[in-house]
């Protein structure tokens, strides 16, 4: 054998707890960085959209029939569908 692998097997414990260390460490971090990034992008769009009474999901029931959208139809010739493609 030589030295290289012997002084990986020499140093091999001691690796392998910083390598432990270093993914409860990266646990952590992660954590707290998705928690800044989130409570940035949801609270920064949260609180303008609370003050100006802006609602981004209409939960209210509505009592309608349907709840398609009408639109008025629009006639086109055969051409402009031709040339659609």
């Amino acid at each position: 054998m030589g030295l290289w692998s012997d002084l990986k097997e020499f140093f091999h414990p001691i690796t392998s707890k910083f390598e432990w260390f270093g993914k409860q460490v990266q646990k952590v971090v992660n954590c707290i960085l998705l928690l800044i990034v989130y409570f940035v992008g949801v609270a920064m769009t949260a609180i303008p959209a609370k003050l100006t009474g802006n609602k981004f999901l209409n939960l209210k029931p509505e009592n309608k029939k349907s709840h398609w959208i009408e639109q008025e139809s629009k006639t086109q010739s055969k051409e402009d569908y031709y040339r659609m493609f």
